[in-house]
Order: structure tokens, then C-alpha cells, then sequence
């Protein structure tokens, strides 16, 4: 069986978005110059400008929102 596909958002890899994700969102908000060894910040660069800003909250918020 493959690999389900990524959730966009979801972090811990549960296969949704939800708190702890919005939460390990907030630790990676770092803005330009992302340190690519915190885990899963490619995972919140929805943009893929290789850093997690406030056009990825936006992207993030819509995330949450449609999270089931």
C-alpha cells in the first residue's frame, strides 16, 4: 500500500490539523533563514520560500479551518 499524501499543516503527522499543530506552528515561525534541522518546518512552508512567515500563518489558518 503507498503512502498516504502529506496534510498540508500537520506537523506531528497524525493526518490532521489541529492544536498541536498550530502550536508547532507557532515554534517555527522564524521568518527568513530557517534552520533546516527543526523537523517539520517544511511541512508550514506552504509558500516553499524556504521560511515560515506570516504569508504561511494565512495558509496555516486556512489549513485549521478545514481540518474535519
Amino acid at each position: 500500500m503507498p503512502p498516504l499524501p502529506a496534510v498540508p499543516g500537520d506537523i506531528d503527522g497524525n493526518r490532521d490539523v489541529d492544536l498541536s499543530d498550530a502550536a508547532g506552528f507557532v515554534d517555527r515561525l522564524l521568518g527568513p533563514f530557517v534552520d533546516p534541522v527543526q523537523a517539520g518546518w517544511d511541512r508550514v512552508d506552504f509558500d516553499l520560500d524556504f521560511d515560515v512567515d506570516l504569508r504561511d500563518l494565512a495558509a496555516m489558518q486556512n489549513a485549521f479551518d478545514a481540518a474535519p
